[in-house]
Formats: C-alpha cells, structure tokens, sequence
C-alpha cells in the first residue's frame, strides 16, 4: 500500500463573504483532492474549483438536525487528477455567508474512483470527551478519512489514539470549525477524536479509499522522444 497524505491548506474567515483560497500544490497524476468548506447560516450551493480546471464532484450537502443550528457543510472530490506543477484550489458559496472554513486535502495512492462508502455522515448534538464517526472500509488497503465540522472554535480538538491530523502546509491557519483525521488501513476504522474545553454542536463525515497497490491511480504522463532510426516505425511499444 503507498499512500500518502500531502500537506493541506485551512483558511478561516468569521465574516461575511465568498470565495476562499485553499492552497497550492504540486498534482501528480492519479492524485484526490477533497475540499470541505463549512458555513454558518441560510443554505446555498458551494462550487470547488482549481486553476487547472479539474472536475470536482459534489458529496451531499449536510445541514444539522438539531433546532436552531445553521451549521452547514459539503465536501468536494477532484478524482483521478492529471499532473500539473502549480494548482491553486477555492471553493465559494454562491450567496455570501458568514463564519466560513475551507479545508483542502491531497492523497496520493488510491485508485482512479476509490470512494469504497457513502459520504457517512454522524450528527453529534452535543460534544464532548471521546467523538467517534462513522465507521469506514476502504475493502483492503486503503485510508479512512475523517471530517469534523463544529460550531465553537474556543475547543481543544485532537486526533483519537492511531489517528492523524491531516498535516498542514506553512501559512495555513490553525483549523477552527473543519479537523480532518485519517488513518491507512486494510480494514474497517472509526475516526475519533478528544474534545475539551466546552460543548458543540457538530457533524462528521467519514470517506473510505481504496488504495491502488503503488503509485497514483490515473494515467501516467511520461515525456519522452524518438530517436531518429524509429521515425515513421509501426508497432513501438512504450
């Protein structure tokens, strides 16, 4: 299994307003991004988007049960990327909104299509000690990821014991309302994490991963050239 998780990007912002940056980075081909973007208030439609104009596919859009919350949240999928350099990600609500959070993550390793689960969402209506999510299972190797949206940012939130806070990249914000876990795994896991410090209202989402066996899980791009005895050749094998 050769998974590996790329250094994120969290940008936070309390007021009113659209789109967020969420990072720069290096794709090569067959790599996911996710982009979860978290808002407070009426619903709206949120767009992902990068600067190479990759395909991102909306999971379905939560909204708290609870009375009363506006806790709202979705997270985008970029599958199967094509290789490029320098990718700046956003994601944008169509209607501005306030209290907003934008967490961008990059896997490398997984297989072109590797959600194994649903987006499995848990609504917790009051947080504290020990969270746990819904279980994941990648169906062999694979990673399990793990996406808490909350409320309160005045909270200590860390990784349950075996998992991982995604890592972020320098000039990141620490995150306030999105932590995102994960944990590489050949069998069924439930993200988990310590909270103290108070209670809230909050939702988590849990994506399993199919790893591809080594490498990325597209195409592979590769620059090459002939050699001038193999100009105008049939049958040349790669």
């Amino acid at each position: 299994m050769a998974i590996s998780v790329i250094p994120g990007w969290i940008n936070t912002s309390y007021s009113s307003g659209g789109s967020m940056y969420g990072g720069t980075y290096a794709r090569e081909a067959g790599d996911l991004q996710i982009a979860a973007y978290k808002w407070n208030g009426a619903d709206t439609t949120i767009t992902a988007s990068d600067t190479e104009a990759a395909t991102w596919s909306a999971l379905t859009k939560r909204t708290h049960t609870k009375s009363g919350s506006n806790l709202r949240a979705q997270v985008h999928l970029a599958k199967n990327v094509a290789y490029a350099a320098s990718v700046n990600v956003f994601g944008a609500p169509a209607a501005n909104r306030a209290e907003r959070e934008l967490a961008v993550m990059q896997i490398r390793g997984v297989i072109a299509d590797p959600m194994a689960n649903a987006d499995n969402i848990t609504y917790h209506d009051t947080v504290s000690g020990t969270l746990s999510a819904a279980s994941g299972d990648p169906g062999g190797d694979g990673v399990v990821v793990g996406i808490l949206f909350c409320t309160e940012d005045s909270l200590t939130i860390s990784p349950g014991s075996g998992w991982t806070a995604i890592p972020l990249m320098s000039g990141s914000q620490d995150p306030c309302w999105i932590h995102a876990i994960y944990k590489t795994t050949s069998s069924a896991a439930t993200p988990q994490w310590s909270v103290s410090g108070g209670t809230t209202v909050a939702m988590s989402v849990t994506l399993a991963l199919k790893a591809s066996g080594g490498g990325g899980g597209g195409s592979t791009y590769v620059n090459a050239y002939l050699v001038a005895a193999a100009r105008g050749a049939t049958g040349l094998v790669a």
